[in-house]
C-alpha cells in the first residue's frame, strides 16, 4: 500500500544528520537511489541536500527534534545525476522511551514543477514552521 502513495515516506533518527532508518520505494523515482542505497549511508540525506540549503535545513531539523515541534521545510536535493529536485518535507517528532526525541516520521513531496522558477536562482530555498 505504501508503494501506491504518490509521496516518499520515511523514518529518520532524531540525530544530527537526520539518519534515515527507512525510506519508501518512491526514493528511486525521486533521486535515482534505491531504498537500500539511501539507508546504507547514515548521512545520505545530509549529503544530498543542496549545498546552499544544507545548513538551514539541518538547523530546522535539529530545532524540531530539540523542541518536539513538527519539521516542515521546502528545499533542494541533488539526485544521483546531480540534478536539482525540490522537496516539501513534513515530519512529526516522536519520543524515545526516555521521553526525548527518538525519531521523525514524515513524508516528502516532489514539488520541482511548482518550484522550477526558484530553482534557477541561488539561495532561494524556503523553510517554514
Amino acid at each position: 500500500m505504501i508503494e501506491e502513495i504518490p509521496a516518499l515516506t520515511y523514518v529518520a533518527w532524531a540525530d544530527e544528520n537526520g539518519t534515515r532508518a527507512y525510506v519508501s520505494p518512491q526514493i528511486q523515482a525521486m533521486t535515482g537511489y534505491g531504498p537500500r542505497d539511501w539507508v546504507a549511508v547514515p548521512d545520505m540525506w545530509m549529503r544530498r541536500l543542496h549545498p546552499e540549503d544544507r545548513d538551514q535545513v539541518l538547523q530546522r531539523f535539529r530545532e524540531a527534534c530539540a523542541s518536539g515541534n513538527r519539521f516542515t521545510a521546502e528545499y533542494r536535493v541533488l539526485d544521483r545525476e546531480g540534478r536539482v529536485v525540490w522537496w516539501r518535507d513534513e515530519g512529526t517528532v516522536l519520543p524515545s522511551a526516555d521521553g526525548g526525541a527518538g525519531y521523525v516520521r514524515g513524508f516528502v513531496l516532489d514539488i520541482t514543477s511548482r518550484s522550477w522558477p526558484r530553482s534557477r536562482c541561488a539561495g532561494c530555498a524556503s523553510t517554514t514552521s
